[in-house]
């Protein structure tokens, strides 16, 4: 479980070693998160009318559904892709590791880095 550990320590450190090049990516991702509210808000006070919801309550919905997809959605299969296609893959077939948990610790390092830039910004 200690290699585990190392690789999740060793994710979040690549992911930040260009803290820049992650936040402007992060920030793009922000961005199409702040402004559906805004179109919302719009829908509304244009007279719009979404069957019997209140303005408040879309608005929370569309908000704990983008939250709820980032920590949800995955993309183990393109890194796998990838490593199938850099001819990567026979390297990590090679370690005493299991690479799918290897991917997924991965995985689960970076929705923890992007869940907390996101909460920040919120």
């Amino acid at each position: 479980m200690r290699k585990y550990w190392f690789v999740f320590k060793t994710s979040i450190a690549s992911y930040l070693i260009y803290p820049v090049e992650f936040f402007i990516y992060e920030i793009t991702g922000f961005v199409h998160f702040a402004i559906f509210p805004f179109v919302w808000i719009a829908v509304y006070t244009s007279g719009g009318n979404i069957e019997e919801y209140s303005k408040p309550e879309i608005i929370s919905y569309y908000l704990a559904v983008t939250f709820i997809s980032l920590l949800s959605i995955s993309y183990i299969s393109s890194h796998i892709r990838n490593d199938i296609h850099r001819g990567k893959l026979n390297l990590f077939l090679t370690r005493p590791e299991n690479y799918l948990l290897f991917r997924l610790i991965n995985d689960i390092s970076y929705k923890l880095i992007s869940a907390t830039l996101a909460i920040i910004l919120i």
